[in-house]
């Protein structure tokens, strides 16, 4: 198994990444902090929430199987309980 660092620089070699659990409403919101600092950070980011069509400017996706990363790479995060139904069927 590998170590935490080792896992999360495998994951951060990633340059195309989902995160399920945006919000309209960024205040608060976990997962936001982490999208928008992904994306400043020069990731290309895809937000997931299927009530918006769109989350901090951006276009946002209703579940994670219909945006353009290819999920072979499990390159995704989730955010609350009911969002990572979404995540974990795509892949």
């Amino acid at each position: 198994m590998p170590t935490l660092k080792v896992a999360a620089d495998d994951f951060l070699a990633q340059k195309r990444i989902a995160v399920a659990g945006v919000s309209r409403t960024p205040a608060g919101h976990g997962a936001n902090v982490v999208y928008t600092g992904l994306r400043k950070a020069g990731y290309q980011v895809f937000a997931v929430n299927p009530h918006a069509d769109q989350v901090e400017g951006d276009r946002c996706y209703s579940y994670a199987g219909n945006n353009p990363i290819n999920f072979n790479d499990r390159s995704g995060l989730c955010f609350g309980l009911g969002n990572c139904g979404p995540i974990d069927d795509a892949w």
